[in-house]
């Protein structure tokens, strides 16, 4: 996100994850001060944000939101323009700090050591049937506090595709017979790709599955070829990819306009 900065780099990224969700249906608006785009998938706030490119004004940006009906995700392409005054602007209009999301990435393939196996049932497969994207779905609900069905409704084109696809790819940890943690991977190109959408249920969490599934994931790119993986990382996420070796390369704030709502549990990038 902190290098989306032109409509043209927006129907980018919306060309690349058409595969991925068959989205059709969004709106970009370009300012000198503002980027934002609206799409229909209005719980997923990749494709719903308001990023500030330089020093802003609270009203202004209010009035956008109000404008497009951006639902909302807001976060800043500096962190220096959100000052203590801006903060409590936003939050007067509650718009409040969820937390900083930090952008990190990995090319020392020397230093990549897999984690020790946490438990001996555990192990890794690629999702590839519509009965694994069902649970896929359900631990993503538990960790990001989305709708069931979001996730599999955001992924269709996959599906449709029979989870075929020379970008994405799924995977799910499983113990024993139990799926436990899920986790997916964009190549960008044949260097580039990103490691995302990784979550651990609940139950599960803080016993090493997380790393290892990252880990796995980082280990399969590399296998086709990709020489950088890119991520960005939560609160939940940071000190487990620096244990894995990613530098960090900037940080932005995240930004939410839900009264109450929660960080993500899990929810590991």
């Amino acid at each position: 996100m902190t290098h989306m900065t032109t409509k043209e780099n927006i129907q980018s990224l919306f060309d690349a994850f058409k595969e991925l969700t068959l989205i059709s249906d969004y709106e970009a608006y370009e300012s000198d001060v503002f980027l934002a785009v609206r799409s229909g998938f209005t719980s997923t706030p990749m494709f719903n944000f308001i990023l500030a490119t330089k020093a802003f004004d609270v009203k202004e940006l209010v009035q956008l939101r109000s404008t497009l009906n951006v639902p909302f995700l807001f976060t800043a392409l500096d962190p220096s323009l959100i000052t203590p005054a801006i903060d409590k602007q936003l939050a007067d209009h509650e718009i409040v700090l969820a937390e900083h999301v930090e952008a990190s990435y990995f090319d020392q393939w020397d230093q990549l050591t897999m984690p020790e196996l946490p438990d001996a049932s555990y192990r890794i497969e690629a999702v590839t049937t519509i009965f694994q994207m069902n649970d896929f779905d359900r631990i993503s609900s538990l960790c990001f506090h989305h709708e069931r069905g979001l996730a599999a409704k955001f992924m269709r084109g996959l599906i449709i595709n029979g989870f075929h696809s020379e970008h994405f790819k799924l995977y799910m940890g499983y113990l024993g017979k139990t799926p436990v943690n899920i986790g997916l991977t964009y190549k960008i190109n044949k260097k580039v790709a990103v490691n995302m959408w990784g979550a651990t249920h609940p139950d599960y969490q803080k016993k090493g599955f997380a790393t290892l599934l990252a880990a796995y994931r980082m280990d399969a790119l590399h296998k086709e070829g990709i020489e950088t993986i890119l991520c960005q990382n939560m609160a939940a996420s940071k000190n487990m990819y620096q244990r894995l070796g990613f530098k960090a390369s900037g940080s932005f704030p995240f930004y939410v306009s839900t009264v109450g709502m929660g960080q993500s549990e899990g929810a590991q990038g």
